[in-house]
């Protein structure tokens, strides 16, 4: 099954990107259950299943959680890990009691690290069924790499757009952060207009006033300036030049 990566970088919220998690990687990676686990602060965050019961649920928070090698590991690294479910049940005493009570769950067990702005803060386990072969096992450890590098760059592009928009609170009007937040995403003038409510000519007349207020040149510069926050001025940093058809934007 091939796997469309726009619709990770599209996600609107991190709701949205565990929705299109668990709809989409599941059958591609051979997962029979899936869980997309967000940690918003020390106290907790949310999680997003698939194909889980609660009891399951319930006892991984009570029983595994804490002492899951898988999970040391994926910690550690910040990097993709599975492993035979009896396996992990030999090294760990008490991940061994979830084991055993959910031993038919699985047949390998799978972490997919989710790192945002070099933090980890979030990770998609997954009860791996067998693969046919070799190569396919290959693949879906390949696939799994990706899915972490392309789902945890559109975590940490939705966790910077919401720190800037709270950065820029009191200096820009509501409707001119929402405007900055839908162009650091990427959006067309007409995308724009129709998420606001608004004409594509209002889109082009607030874009000139922003321009204006904040000396940038360009909804990239634009997009950037957002991101930065008020307090990190980008023209005053900024040097251009022409090397061919490149413009060169030198920061300082």
């Amino acid at each position: 099954m091939s796997v469309d990566w726009q619709r990770l970088a599209l996600a609107k919220t991190e709701q949205d990107l565990a929705k299109v998690i668990l709809n989409d990687w599941p059958e591609a990676l051979g997962a029979g259950r899936a869980g997309v686990y967000l940690q918003k602060n020390d106290a907790g965050g949310a999680l997003y299943a698939r194909g889980a019961q609660c009891a399951l649920l319930e006892d991984y928070e009570q029983f595994g959680r804490h002492d899951d090698p898988l999970l040391a590991r994926v910690q550690r690294r910040h990097v993709a890990a599975m492993a035979p479910i009896a396996s992990l049940r030999a090294r760990s005493h008490g991940y061994a009691e979830f084991a055993e009570r959910h031993s038919r769950a699985f047949h390998k067990y799978a972490i997919v690290p989710l790192v945002a702005n070099g933090t980890l803060c979030g990770t998609v386990c997954l009860s791996l069924l067998p693969s046919a072969s070799a190569q396919a096992e290959r693949r879906r450890r390949d696939l799994m790499h990706a899915l972490s590098l392309h789902a945890s760059t559109r975590l940490s592009q939705l966790r910077l757009r919401e720190g800037a928009g709270l950065r820029w609170q009191g200096i820009l009007a509501a409707e001119d952060v929402a405007l900055c937040d839908l162009v650091t995403g990427g959006h067309t003038v007409t995308s724009m207009a129709a998420a606001l409510g608004v004409s594509d000519n209002t889109i082009k007349k607030r874009l000139k006033r922003l321009y204006q207020r904040l000396d940038v040149a360009s909804r990239s510069e634009l997009a950037m300036q957002f991101m930065l926050g008020p307090e990190a001025p980008i023209a005053s940093q900024r040097e251009t030049m022409q090397v061919g058809a490149w413009h060169v934007v030198s920061l300082t």
